[in-house]
């Protein structure tokens, strides 16, 4: 749980959705679920050297994390969209590896969470 509050604001997020343990639990069921594939797609993109598409990638995590809450990531996607689209393939090459860990450490600690309650 501590790890959790380091990457999200549960408060916040558990607020957003009136203290429905369920309900957090199903939305937090769909951003595990999906993070391999979010993942796989950021990995691709980045060996591909793939700009357009490290723009769109990093733009929607951007904004799933502002929903979740998850201010750190929020702020790392941020970074690798701006780099990505100003072009610079370099900031994308440090940055998109510290995010796609980042959003793995996301999920690991929902994951916890949920299977804490």
């Amino acid at each position: 749980m501590a790890e959790a509050l380091q990457c999200i604001d549960l408060k916040k997020l558990s607020d957003r959705f009136d203290n429905d343990k369920e309900l957090l639990a199903e939305v937090a069921g769909i951003f595990i679920r999906e993070t391999p594939i979010r993942l796989e797609k950021i990995n691709a993109a980045l060996e591909a050297g793939n700009i357009p598409a490290m723009v769109k990638l990093s733009h929607s995590l951007k904004g799933v994390c502002a929903t979740m809450y998850a201010a750190p990531l929020q702020a790392k996607a941020f970074e690798v969209e701006m780099a990505a689209r100003q072009g610079d393939l370099n900031t994308i090459r440090r940055a998109a590896p510290e995010m796609t860990a980042m959003l793995q450490e996301l999920a690991d600690a929902l994951a916890g969470f949920i299977s804490s309650d």
